[in-house]
């Protein structure tokens, strides 16, 4: 056998060496692939990796965004200090079609200088001389690109090449794994949001419908995509306002868990019968309750629908009352009505709004219930004249309110009046 020199040794224990460290990192690769589904990971593991078994300089990998028409660069490592400044580059969808020509490892200056002249700015200032394109293509799909600068050292070598050919294969599969990954993530996180927002707007449904006919309900779903603005429209309507007298002298005397609870259950057997005669709950203002009718799509039912909802309230406190009769509370309440024009819309700022009703009219059915001694129902003369036929009145003196010039005319409802329609409205009681 012919004798090996000491530099031939050296020369074979060396590339030895080499190989079992490439083997080495092919495998430790190969295991972070597999071991994970993390993209910015896996960005990382290419990068640094690659560079390290060759002993290139700087790295960089790049993203094809077909849809932004763009090379976005991910990852960009620099074992040297010498500053360099890579960022993502516009390409059109000419300039797209040739990158899809780069099969294998290649330097920049061996393509057609014409036809990637868009990759001028990978050589940064000079800092990386002929940057080595390595294509990442999963399935004829190109991915990206990985980009090397020189070797620290000797020249890239075909096995070097080789090499990196193999590990860009081994690292697009393990790229298109983890962005399919990532689009599954995303279609799944946007089917939870959608679905969470679908159960929200079930949820606040079943709690509108507490509140609100299922008229309103239904016209409010049917634009909810549309953005809610500020403003409203002149409307009829009427307006009812219910309180509570001397609820402040009352609740003294009772521990405060006590009030809470009988004014939650005051409110709820009142808002029943709003409800029921189709009113919508404005608001809850302390022991004060403000609902609107709105008049229906045939006729103008609204002043009627106050009308009966104030009377069957009536009757629901008697029944209250005796029920409170060991506990020693009786309560009274007085009921103002009225009906005419006002505006009705979303009144508020952009961050906090209430679909409410503003205007005149407001306030003089607020007006109404101040004034309206226990147990009455006092209406405007408005009013009045929508529901005479089917009501008894006492006629008041006309009263002039605070801050406001002229009289209100007002009625005392003293019941409904024994007719036909009248009778099949106490049905409805």
């Amino acid at each position: 056998m012919p004798d090996i020199s000491s530099s031939e040794k050296l020369d074979y224990q060396s590339g030895l060496i080499k190989k079992i460290y490439e083997l080495a990192t092919v495998m430790e690769i190969s295991k972070e692939f597999i071991s994970t589904l993390d993209a910015e990971r896996i960005n990382a593991v290419i990068v640094f990796n690659t560079m390290g078994v060759v002993g290139a300089k700087r790295g960089a990998l790049f993203y094809l965004n077909p849809e932004q028409h763009e090379l976005e660069l991910c990852r960009a490592i620099n074992f040297i200090h010498e500053p360099c400044v890579l960022s993502s580059i516009k390409i059109t969808e000419e300039e797209q079609g040739h990158l899809s020509e780069i099969e294998k490892p290649v330097f920049l200056s061996q393509l057609l200088e014409g036809d990637f002249k868009f990759l001028d700015s990978l050589k940064c200032n000079g800092c990386i001389a002929d940057p080595l394109l390595i294509p990442l293509i999963a399935k004829d799909n190109f991915l990206g690109l990985l980009v090397l600068a020189e070797k620290l050292g000797t020249p890239y070598s075909d096995d070097d090449l080789a090499l990196l050919s193999s590990l860009a294969n081994q690292s697009a599969l393990a790229l298109q794994n983890a962005l399919s990954y990532r689009k599954v993530e995303k279609l799944a996180e946007d089917l939870r949001v959608i679905l969470e927002r679908e159960r929200r707007i079930i949820i606040e449904k079943e709690k509108m419908e507490k509140y609100i006919p299922q008229a309103v309900i239904d016209e409010v779903h049917r634009s909810r995509e549309e953005k809610l603005a500020l403003g409203g429209k002149a409307q009829q309507c009427t307006i009812m306002f219910t309180d509570i007298r001397n609820f402040t002298r009352l609740s003294e005397n009772m521990e405060p868990q006590k009030v809470v609870n009988f004014l939650n259950r005051f409110m709820t057997e009142m808002s029943r019968i709003i409800i029921k005669h189709e009113g919508i709950i404005d608001k809850f203002i302390g022991d004060n309750i403000m609902a609107i009718f709105i008049p229906g799509h045939d006729n103008r039912d609204d002043a009627k629908r106050a009308i009966l909802t104030a009377l069957e309230m009536k009757n629901q406190l008697k029944r209250l009352n005796r029920e409170w009769k060991n506990a020693g509370l009786k309560i009274k309440i007085g009921i103002g009505i009225n009906t005419g024009e006002v505006i009705v819309g979303n009144i508020g700022s952009e961050e906090r709004m209430d679909y409410t009703v503003i205007g005149d009219n407001v306030n003089i059915a607020a007006r109404l219930e101040c004034i309206a001694k226990g147990g009455r129902i006092l209406i405007n003369e408005t009013t009045y004249r929508d529901v005479e036929s089917i009501v008894e009145v006492k006629r008041l003196k006309p009263f002039k309110a605070r801050h406001r010039e002229g009289v209100i005319n007002a009625c005392a409802v003293k019941g409904l009046k024994i007719n036909t329609e009248a009778i099949n409205d106490v049905t409805k009681l």
